[in-house]
């Protein structure tokens, strides 16, 4: 059983008890045995009871002159909606059931579902009669989740529904099989993206097609870190309608929807680099929710396809010292300055950063790595003297000397007292590139292409 973050209901259970019985006429009256039903009584758990005792033979009813030959009791579970707390919990989520408590269940076999049997008395069951097929990753939720779906668009047959996907032959569907009606409701949820280092013009697009009524809503929301609060996503063009009365109940607080047809594919983009606390998240998700009014005419559906999630992210390019085309110069002294915060990284603190170079080495060309705490008045050495690439880099079984041949990662421990120092927050690393004047440049004479010395993905490792 997992508990999972619907729109506006979660579930609660009520015990459905049927009596059947075999009933058959008395050994002085001929006649051929009977089946009848008895019927069946509802019992609702009380919330803190640890089980459920109830008398109900009321509902065994015997013929005059009959007598029960055999019988069968039969005990299912009911599931009736209730109010939705905005959380959802189970197996591979990171709210997880080792994050709460339960009494009475099991959570160590069925890959960690939690489970009301003993473990004396496990067991599994399904006849996969009610799956639905969905993208990987994704979750139908809410009491009309089992109405998305992938379907080829090229068998629909309704003029209320596309006959072409917008990419290929396949799209998300909900209501695919035109069994929307009133009052229906579900989101389907996505898989977490990781939130990337470096947001620059990160968006969220997909193209839809949608066929409802003018009082439906259809809209797009998201999270951050499996946070139970959920926020509306707008799209950049906007919404096609404003919040009425006539709306659901569920999107009284938005301005504004999707609502009614389109019979069309439709692009949507949703610009994301500004979204509060985007810089400071570890992952998103989103879902894509419809709601359907009390109106009872038929919908379409809602067809999605081509959703595309997309960071440009950090520029091409790193810093360089020397000459694009040449020697470099003789006699240079350069200096590159950043800031840095080390305040609140763990033992072990190590820098690391990627570099590129043709530069001669030895005491003679290279470049060292400082850092200072008291905003440049005194430095303290990372690099080991006399630099980089200094007598030689050993990578993965080679040995780089005056000419990397390519982009190769170098790290250089860090004194663990840096986050605790007072000025930790501001501090500055510095990158120093010295040259003599007799040679000037890597490798062999003449000067192939550029020479010099770069770097790039400057990070700091903490713990």
């Amino acid at each position: 059983m997992r508990w999972m973050n619907v729109p506006s209901i979660q579930y609660k259970a009520v015990l459905l008890v049927a009596l059947m019985v075999l009933v058959g006429p008395s050994t002085l009256v001929k006649g051929a045995p009977t089946i009848t039903s008895s019927g069946g009584s509802t019992l609702t758990p009380t919330p803190g009871n640890e089980s459920v005792l109830a008398n109900i033979s009321s509902i065994v009813q015997v013929p005059a002159n009959h007598s029960i030959t055999e019988g069968a009791l039969l005990v299912q579970t009911e599931w009736t909606p209730v109010a939705d707390g905005g959380s959802y919990y189970g197996t591979g989520n990171e709210r997880g059931w080792l994050n709460g408590t339960f009494d009475n269940t099991s959570s160590l076999a069925h890959g960690g579902k939690l489970s009301l049997s003993t473990d004396t008395s496990l067991g599994s069951l399904t006849d996969f009669e009610t799956t639905t097929r969905v993208p990987t990753g994704w979750l139908g939720m809410g009491p009309d989740g089992y109405d998305w779906t992938v379907v080829n668009v090229t068998t629909l047959q309704s003029q209320e529904q596309p006959t072409t996907a917008s990419d290929g032959v396949h799209a998300l569907a909900f209501g695919a099989d035109l069994s929307l009606t009133a009052n229906m409701t579900s989101c389907i949820l996505s898989p977490r993206y990781s939130t990337p280092e470096v947001v620059r013009n990160l968006s969220l697009s997909f193209d839809h097609w949608r066929s409802f009524t003018s009082s439906d809503a259809l809209w797009v929301e998201y999270t951050f870190d499996d946070m139970e609060a959920w926020n509306q996503l707008i799209p950049t063009s906007g919404y096609n309608a404003s919040v009425s009365s006539s709306h659901p109940v569920s999107v009284q607080s938005y301005a504004s929807v999707w609502s009614g047809s389109s019979l069309q594919w439709d692009s949507v983009h949703f610009q994301l680099d500004n979204l509060v606390n985007i810089s400071s998240s570890q992952s998103m998700r989103f879902r894509m929710c419809a709601d359907m009014s009390d109106d009872t005419s038929q919908r379409g559906g809602w067809f999605i396809d081509n959703l595309t999630w997309y960071n440009q992210g950090d520029e091409p390019g790193s810093w360089f010292h020397g000459n694009l085309s040449g020697d470099y110069a003789p006699n240079a002294d350069g200096t590159l300055i950043m800031p840095v915060d080390f305040s609140g990284l763990a033992s072990p603190i190590e820098l690391e950063i990627r570099s590129n170079w043709d530069i001669e080495g030895g005491s003679n060309d290279g470049m060292t790595i400082w850092y200072s705490l008291n905003n440049g008045t005194s430095w303290v050495l990372l690099t080991p003297l006399p630099g980089l690439p200094g007598n030689g880099v050993a990578y993965q079984g080679q040995f780089y000397v005056d000419e990397s041949y390519g982009w190769l990662p170098m790290f250089y421990p860090v004194p663990n007292t840096v986050s605790t120092h007072s000025n930790a927050s501001y501090g500055l690393l510095k990158f120093n590139v010295q040259t003599d004047a007799i040679v000037n440049h890597g490798g062999s004479a003449p000067a192939s292409g550029w020479e010099g010395i770069m770097i790039d993905d400057v990070t700091l490792h903490s713990g």
